[in-house]
């Protein structure tokens, strides 16, 4: 990033994740924006690579919603036949994504 030479602002807690600080600065000219090169991604050769995405709407949280959740949850997830999957909807806290692996690894293992 770019340095800051004086920051005045704020101190709270973030919003969303209570164990992280956040500065909300109150002047912003101390600011001095310097190029930041980025190097060149790395070239992938060779890998291809399914990444599939789903929203789990807050996976665990609701007792009576939970099982029919899960019937169609893992059975879409294993059809996906992703090599990474990107889970949004975990409730933070929870167990709710070791929960989600672990059922996900077993089905795939099952189907083979």
């Amino acid at each position: 990033g770019s340095p800051v030479t004086v920051l005045q602002g704020t101190l709270g807690i973030s919003v969303g994740n209570a164990d992280r600080w956040e500065i909300a600065p109150t002047q912003t000219d101390n600011f001095q924006y310097t190029a930041n090169p980025r190097s060149d991604p790395p070239q992938m050769t060779g890998a291809d690579l399914i990444v599939a995405s789903s929203n789990v709407g807050t996976y665990e949280e609701d007792a009576d919603f939970f099982d029919k959740q899960v019937a169609k949850l893992i059975p879409g997830l294993v059809e996906m036949n992703a090599d990474i999957y990107a889970i949004q909807g975990i409730v933070t806290g929870s167990t709710g994504g070791d929960d989600l692996a672990a059922r996900l690894n077993a089905e795939a293992k099952n189907n083979g």
